[in-house]
């Protein structure tokens, strides 16, 4: 091949792979144009067969993109194609980045780490619009500050841009300027302050994991033995105090002692009387929601403060009636005219745009999404309906997967029959979900297992831990980080059953372990 048109193609491989990291935390869109590109060039670069030799003689490439293999096995199980054929278009990066990656000349190291901070200023922009959301309109859910993409997707991509930051200070850091160096440092303190302002407690869980697992392996290397009894305290005081202010927060939000009828005052100061409910156990803060609670005086107190009807939805869709006696139940107040006049113009406007307790409006992040977890639970515990909340959802899908699982054991359902036999599943149970609700398994180990049986789960496994053996990546750092980041992903969500998910997985894990240039040959 001529040194020119060599060259050129090589510029379109490394402007692919740049495309594609700066899309994965972005945009969809561009993780599609980016995959093209990187195909297209693949072709058309010709040498097809000294590639294809070095994909195939990469067996560690060849397992990991057996994945896609799987889902194409599991065609004979199926009976829904159309959903089948959807299913496989999303999973294509399964097969395309280990093929293009692994059969493609190895990246310098240089060109390695631009790749890895195109990836980190997107996730910057994505970042810093989040900011500008947060500063510039209220926002009631944290989730709508990450517009671009889900904000699960989004909180792996932040998770890995501060693992990637972190290599770049401490373990790539020979021969880094100052300037580099404090913009580095800047970037990590940037997503850190993000993190504690959007409260994703998806980002929390996946970091909390990392540094868990930092300092079992830091135990097991260190030799002195009063740091290696430092990190032995410090793995056994994490959970310890990590239940106790669970437990603080869960006794703040039920701590309730329930009062004795005798010593309930049946009516307001202005003479209503006040509805003491005792059958309706829900409670905020330690305030019984039903207790002391006059819709008549609170229906008039609200109309004359505000031109959203009392028994209608509020800004976010929520009933006007429901957020103001929560609010008025967790700032300890009745709910009667006194309780109204309690409240100012601001907390009005609150109301209206759903803030339903008042630690919404207090506190750190953390606090405020427990405090909402709380009251999903719950909720669910007293009604057995968990729709529209997503940690108790969680709990119906898994429970759902296993039921279906335990009855396709060893084949699965198929490729494109998951959505049918969920849905069968929920009609069969007559689940409290309601339809639009009803989803699949939200924990990639279980919809491998439905899909594809106990087979298709030892190979799935197989797919993702032997490549990585093979390739010597749990001794390296970068590969490390992200194989945990992956793999903590997969239990709350079935990271790879969407785009940006499979996206996110099948470049890291291509990158890490078959895109860089090695001292040895291919394993």
């Amino acid at each position: 091949m001529p040194l020119l048109k060599q060259e050129y193609h090589r510029a379109c491989y490394l402007g692919g792979l740049c495309l594609l990291a700066a899309s994965i935390p972005l945009s969809r869109y561009l993780m599609s144009i980016a995959q093209w590109v990187l195909l297209i060039n693949f072709l058309l670069e010709g040498d097809l067969w000294g590639k294809f030799r070095r994909f195939t003689g990469n067996r560690a490439a060849l397992l990991f993109s057996s994945i896609y293999l799987l889902h194409l096995t599991g065609l004979f199980f199926t009976t829904d194609f159309d959903y089948a054929m959807k299913d496989l278009r999303t999973k294509i990066p399964l097969a395309l980045l280990p093929l293009v990656i692994s059969g493609s000349a190895g990246l310098t190291g240089k060109w390695f780490t631009r790749i890895l901070w195109c990836f980190v200023a997107a996730v910057l922009a994505g970042t810093l619009t989040g900011f500008y959301i947060w500063l510039s309109q209220p926002v009631s859910d944290t989730r709508d500050l990450s517009p671009f993409i889900s904000h699960i997707r989004f909180s792996l991509s932040l998770c890995m841009a501060i693992v990637i930051l972190i290599w770049l200070l401490f373990v790539n850091s020979d021969g880094k300027r100052q300037w580099q160096q404090l913009a580095g440092w800047s970037l990590l303190l940037c997503f850190l302050v993000y993190l504690y302002v959007s409260a994703y407690f998806t980002a929390y869980y996946i970091l909390s994991g990392l540094f868990l697992v930092w300092l079992v392996v830091q135990t097991a290397r260190v030799r002195k033995t009063w740091l290696k009894f430092a990190f032995i305290m410090c793995l056994l005081l994490l959970p310890v105090l990590t239940f106790l202010y669970l437990r603080g927060e869960y006794r703040g939000f039920f701590h309730s002692p329930m009062p004795a009828e005798e010593s309930f005052e049946w009516f307001t100061p202005n003479g209503k009387p006040y509805l003491h409910d005792t059958a309706r156990k829900e409670v905020i803060s330690g305030n019984r929601l039903f207790y002391y609670y006059c819709k008549e005086e609170l229906a008039a107190g609200w109309e004359k403060r505000s031109n959203i009807p009392f028994d209608s939805a509020g800004r976010t869709g929520l009933k006007i009636s429901d957020v103001l006696v929560r609010y008025l139940t967790s700032k300890g107040l009745r709910k009667d005219s006194a309780g109204m006049a309690a409240l100012d113009q601001q907390e009005i406007r609150l109301i209206e745009n759903g803030t339903a307790d008042v630690e919404e409006t207090r506190g750190s992040p953390v606090h405020k999404r427990l405090r909402k977890i709380f009251w999903e639970y719950q909720n669910y515990m007293i009604s057995g309906d968990p729709s529209g909340h997503s940690v108790m959802m969680r709990l119906e899908y898994w429970k759902a997967s296993l039921a279906i699982f335990s009855e396709n054991l060893w084949t699965g359902v198929g490729t494109g029959d998951m959505n049918l036999v969920f849905d069968q599943y929920y009609e069969q149970v007559n689940s409290r979900l309601k339809p639009e609700w009803r989803r699949r398994s939200h924990n990639q180990f279980l919809s491998v297992a439905v899909g594809f049986g106990i087979a298709g789960l030892i190979w799935f496994l197989a797919a993702l831990f032997l490549p990585a053996i093979w390739r010597g990546g749990f001794r390296d750092y970068l590969f490390t980080a992200f194989f945990v980041v992956m793999m903590l992903s997969f239990l709350p969500e079935d990271t790879i059953e969407s785009q940006d998910g499979v996206t996110f997985t099948a470049f890291f894990y291509s990158l890490f372990l078959f895109g860089r240039l090695r001292k040895s040959a291919y394993i």
